[in-house]
């Protein structure tokens, strides 16, 4: 079988979840016009509408993969997770994800603080850095890394993690419904293809 593979494994990380999520987002819009029920046989690439939220949540989701405590959740849980805390509606992010609110909501609290501080982080229109040799329509798979300090940066999550866990404490079912802003832009808003 590896020989009719042509050796060609490679597992399924967060980032390759989050890249099928987000092409999946994009493919919402053909499902939508060709009224046809099934994804577009196409290769596997975020929509450019979207390239600047790909690399926002792949930020997120570097930062998530420091934590030990990510070791509890599949990739895909984590991807998924991102989703939920930068998109609404919800209902759209499960349609995409074959996850449930409410089936990650756990995962969602424990990322939705490193969503909170990349967004801290993030430079105003955090414009794509233009690389030499690269094309243009693949810049967004181009990982950069905060200006701060890694140990600031983790210590923010942290005091952010507590903040919402007091927060929690205080109203145990108020976080129940969604996150209290979207974080990223709304599919809904935007045109995928052009």
């Amino acid at each position: 079988m590896l020989k009719e593979l042509h050796w060609s494994l490679s597992p399924l990380t967060s980032i390759h979840w989050l890249s099928m999520y987000m092409q999946f987002l994009g493919n919402k819009e053909a499902v939508k016009n060709d009224g046809e029920k099934h994804v577009v046989d196409q290769p596997f690439t975020v929509p450019d509408t979207l390239r600047e939220d790909f690399m926002n949540m792949a930020k997120v989701l570097d930062l998530v993969l420091f934590d030990v405590a990510s070791l509890r959740y599949s990739y895909r849980e984590l991807a998924a997770a991102v989703l939920f805390a930068c998109y609404e509606p919800h209902s759209l992010v499960e349609e995409v994800t074959g996850y449930s609110y409410a089936d990650l909501l756990k995962v969602v609290e424990w990322v939705e603080p490193v969503v909170k501080v990349c967004e801290r982080l993030r430079s105003l229109g955090d414009p794509l850095l233009i690389v030499e040799g690269v094309r243009a329509d693949d810049l967004h798979n181009i990982q950069t890394h905060p200006e701060q300090d890694f140990e600031e940066i983790m210590a923010d999550i942290e005091r952010e993690r507590e903040v919402a866990e007091r927060a929690r404490q205080k109203l145990p079912f108020a976080r129940r419904r969604g996150p209290l802003r979207a974080r990223c832009t709304n599919p809904d808003q935007i045109t995928i293809f052009t």
